[in-house]
């Protein structure tokens, strides 16, 4: 231990030097520089500039000392006293520049600098100094790709007629649907009840505007139109192929980029000099300017957005949901036209219109039937054949606001139970809407078989025993539930089943859909909304009696006046009680009926244009309404009878490895693991394999096609087939390779005799040449094809036999190659 005088010596000393070397000592260093700091904004957006350049140059000397903004735009420079001149630049904006900025010793000073963006050129800035609608467009581009007539091209589309032929929907006596006559392009109406634009005027004048126009791409709806040339001038060409359109324009990040649009560009409803309601277009200059690129996926979202919503599919588009938006694929990358027809697939259970029917849509077209081959490559490739890819990879329907039930009425009536549940409108914001339950975002899609056939109210056509390993067309599928409440004409009830006399097939019930039919049957035969084949009801109900009895069990459909229900929905008179409403009750809605009805009849020539719809609506209806749920299963012989359920298509918000791992662990949230299905306990899996039509076919009384092994002999079937070209010393060759699978398993086949014949192009030596081959421990069964000159031309490989086993099994597969 110190003795106390080197303690004391210590703290003297100690002393000494803070003297010294501290705040003003006589050693402390004396501060001789400044600092100059501040923010980079955008001067258009107030947004951070990150990576700008801060050149701060010292007027007397010259000397320059810089930095960059780091992530929030911060700067900070540390300068000698002096005058500084300032210069700021950064990518894509104007430099700026500060004079005479003083910096003095020890003191900060703040400079904020705000950049302005360089407008970039739009596409067609150089070739377009005014534009005069469709017009402006054709005088360049009148003819399409494929040399036909752009305008008639675009006319016939879907995106302008609203509706195409579809056989595949069970919509009755067929004919031409779509958004222009369903329910579902404007939920509880359409567009034939002539709510293709309307404006609501609430009691504080709030105004709310609704309607098909808004997404529909002419001034009028689509029957208004008999030829190409009447639409001419009302086309909206802009709202798919510009790059900036309508309200876009008032978005900061475009002015910054393209600079403001003084002309008006924000879309509304107006009114046309005969009077008629629509929805304006954006015809602005700089929007057409804006044309050049092919369609982005921001202008298929423009009407197409709220669709993968949680307003409909729960299938968002974006980087951060769907594995092909992370990668930057527009929806034409899949979704390609051609004269103006974009193929949408086949297997979408809501929608009618389709107009590109032979176009494969399916995840194979890319992606092949044996696509994984990472980690349980097997296992998982055994799916392909009875389980569409959705099932797996749209994961979750993780949505806010998706919604599961709605309904349009005050009470709505369960046709199960025979309850009804409260479902009165919601006024929020001025406005009713109808009442809404969302379903959680910890739901998942429900499972359902699905062979692209389904009824006219979404319910998917499809069994186990038509699945595709089989030979059927049937596939598992991931499908959204969604159930409507619909308002329906009460003079309808109790309905057929309360006549034990009745006969459903060849009666007509009061207020039924087949009332309604049978009413409109040579209307809807002029509009094309029943097949021509059937010039009369009865000359349907022959050919499908089983639809005339389905009719008959379904009540008419009310359409309604959209601004109307928004308007006075929920006004009601006394005090309603569960059951059907009238004007007694709910006037306010049952006005927006009268209207919504009255318009349908003006539309169909049944009264003059000049009809006030309100009052012949009146006639139209029984005048009592109520809500149903909607629609219920009625196949006796589906495990699902009795469900209540639309089933919506899923096929965006594709997840993919990342997402979903690489482990077996979801494959549990179907299938039992090894140790569960040794205990034979049932256990509660996202899957009842039972209710979808799997056998039992072991002593285990679980259902788990994982565990229960159908023994049948493998039959062969083809993968794909690859076509090489090899250039040999003095020969050339056709190498023609044949994958064969297992046609359940879609495992790789050997043993397996590959027998075809090859044609190609006229005057070419050895053709035609009939080979075979057998397929090895690949599957690959290899077919060569050598002369000394392979003649320049298509080359066809057409299949005839797969045989194994001495079984021969009859095929009729072609692929080409063009050699050129």
């Amino acid at each position: 231990m110190k003795n106390r005088p080197d303690i004391c010596l210590a703290i003297l000393l100690s002393f000494f030097l803070m003297l010294l070397t501290g705040p003003g000592g006589v050693l402390a260093a004396k501060t001789t520089t400044g600092t100059l700091s501040g923010i980079i904004n955008n001067a258009v957006t107030a947004a951070p500039i990150s990576g700008a350049t801060i050149k701060a140059t010292n007027e007397a000397t010259g000397t320059i000392t810089s930095t960059t903004s780091n992530s929030t735009g911060s700067y900070k420079l540390t300068l000698a006293p002096a005058t500084y001149s300032i210069e700021c630049s950064a990518a894509t904006y104007q430099v700026a520049t500060r004079a005479s900025v003083s910096v003095l010793v020890g003191k900060t000073t703040t400079l904020n600098i705000t950049l302005q963006p360089v407008l970039q050129s739009l596409s067609h800035s150089g070739r377009l100094s005014s534009y005069d609608g469709p017009d402006t467009c054709l005088a360049c581009h009148s003819v399409s790709a494929s040399g036909t007539d752009l305008l008639t091209d675009v006319f016939n589309s879907a995106h302008f007629q609203a509706r195409t032929l579809n056989s595949m929907i069970d919509i009755p006596a067929g004919g031409s649907h779509g958004m222009v006559d369903r329910a579902c392009g404007l939920p509880g109406s359409n567009m034939l009840a002539d709510n293709y634009a309307g404006i609501a005027t609430a009691a504080d004048g709030t105004k709310m505007v609704d309607g098909c126009g808004k997404c529909h791409i002419a001034y009028r709806p689509p029957y208004k139109y008999v030829m190409a040339a009447d639409a001419r001038n009302d086309i909206d060409c802009l709202i798919c192929h510009a790059e900036v359109y309508g309200a876009e324009w008032d978005d900061p990040a475009n002015i910054s980029q393209y600079g403001s649009n003084p002309q008006p560009h924000v879309r509304t409803v107006t009114t046309l000099a005969d009077g008629t309601l629509t929805w304006s277009q954006d015809r602005s200059i700089k929007s057409a300017q804006s044309v050049g690129n092919p369609t982005s996926t921001k202008a298929c979202q423009r009407c197409h957005e709220h669709n993968m919503s949680g307003y409909k599919r729960a299938t968002p588009f974006t980087a951060t949901t769907d594995v092909h938006a992370a990668k930057n694929f527009t929806c034409t990358k899949c979704h390609a036209a051609t004269q103006h027809k974009i193929p949408r697939g086949n297997f979408v259970t809501d929608m009618m219109a389709n107009e590109q029917t032979t176009v494969n849509m399916s995840c194979s077209r890319c992606h092949g039937v044996t696509p994984h081959n990472a980690n349980n490559a097997v296992d998982l490739n055994r799916h392909t054949a009875n389980v569409a890819c959705e099932v797996c990879h749209v994961a979750d329907m993780k949505v806010e606001g998706d919604i599961g039930w709605q309904s349009w009425a005050p009470f709505t009536l369960d046709p199960r139970t025979g309850i009804w549940t409260d479902t009165r409108p919601v006024l929020a914001n001025s406005f009713y809407t109808p009442y809404i339950e969302y379903i959680p975002t910890t739901a998942l899609p429900l499972i359902r078989w699905f062979n692209g056939s389904a009824s006219m109210l979404a319910q998917p056509g499809g069994s186990y025993a038509n699945r595709e390993s089989t030979g059927g067309c049937s596939k598992l599928y991931a499908l959204k539930p969604f159930v409507n409440g619909m308002l329906f004409d009460a003079g309808w009830l109790p309905g057929p089943s309360s006549d034990p006399g009745f006969d459903p097939v060849n009666g007509t019930w009061p207020y039924s859909m087949k009332a309604y039919y049978e009413n409109n049957w040579p209307k809807f035969l002029a509009l094309g909304f029943v097949d021509a084949k059937y010039p009369t009801a009865q000359s349907y109900w022959l050919a499908r009696p089983d639809m005339a009895q389905m009719l008959n069990s379904f009540p008419m459909m009310l359409y309604m006046d959209r601004s109307g229900f928004q308007l006075e929905a929920g006004k009601t008179s006394g005090t309603p009680v569960p059951g059907p409403q009238s004007a007694a009750t709910y006037p306010g809605l049952a006005k927006a009926i009268n209207v919504g009805m009255g318009r349908i009849g003006i539309e169909m020539g049944y009264f003059p244009p000049t009809s006030d719809p309100e009052t012949v609506g009146v006639n139209l209806w029984s005048g009592r309404f109520f809500g149903m749920w909607a629609p219920v299963n009625m196949d006796p012989t589906s495990p699902f009878n009795g469900e209540v359920n639309s089933f919506i298509t899923m096929s965006h918000s594709i997840k993919g490895a990342a997402a979903l791992g690489t482990t077996t662990a979801s494959c549990y949230n179907c299938h039992y693991t090894a140790t569960e299905y040794a205990a034979q306990k049932l256990i509660t899996k996202r899957l009842d394999f039972s209710q979808l039509g799997w056998p039992n076919i072991d002593a285990n009384p679980i259902v788990d096609p994982l565990y229960d092994r159908i023994i049948a002999a493998p039959v062969p079937a083809i993968d794909r087939i690859v076509f090489s070209f090899v250039q040999g010393n003095s020969s050339q060759t056709l190498k023609i390779s044949t994958y064969v699978v297992d046609s359940i398993t879609r495992l790789p086949m050997p043993n397996v005799t590959v027998s075809g014949t090859l044609t190609g192009p006229a005057g070419q030596s050895g053709l035609p040449f009939a080979a075979s081959a057998v397929s090895g421990s690949t599957g690959m069964a290899v077919v060569n094809f050598s002369k000394s000159t392979l003649l320049n031309g298509t080359y066809t490989w057409t299949l005839k036999t797969l045989t194994y086993g001495g079984v021969a099994t009859p095929v009729a597969i072609s692929c080409s190659y063009t050699k050129q």
